[in-house]
């Protein structure tokens, strides 16, 4: 069987320094990963585009603005950089839960993460 893959396209904004890379993940709706990749920051959104079959997806983001290449976190655990989720959901204590972060994919899609 030959799935069509579709487009899912992802802006991301919310960030105020354009320099560093946007490390972001795509999980499927059981939370197994699909694409881990890197976006170099070059503009105030910046957008990727995937190409992935019909499903429930997650995505998560953040802003390496110091190019360290993780999450910077301050004593009490809590992120220093700017990070986000699908949905724009966010967590109370962690991360939302994967329910919240989910969008389904059907056909050509446009999502945005705001980093906050």
């Amino acid at each position: 069987m030959n799935v069509q893959k579709q487009t899912l396209t992802i802006s991301f904004d919310g960030y105020t320094e354009l320099k560093g890379d946007i490390f972001y993940k795509v999980v499927d709706e059981q939370g197994k990963e699909v694409v881990k990749a890197v976006a170099t920051v070059k503009e105030r959104a910046q957008k990727v585009s995937l190409s992935l079959p019909p499903g429930r997806y997650a995505v998560s983001a953040f802003h390496d603005a110091n190019s360290n290449k993780k999450l910077d976190k301050n004593l009490l655990g809590m992120p220093t950089e700017k990070y986000g989720f699908s949905n724009n959901v966010r967590g109370t204590f962690g991360p939302p839960a994967l329910e919240d972060q989910l969008v389904t994919l059907q056909g050509p899609m446009d999502i945005k993460i705001t980093l906050k």
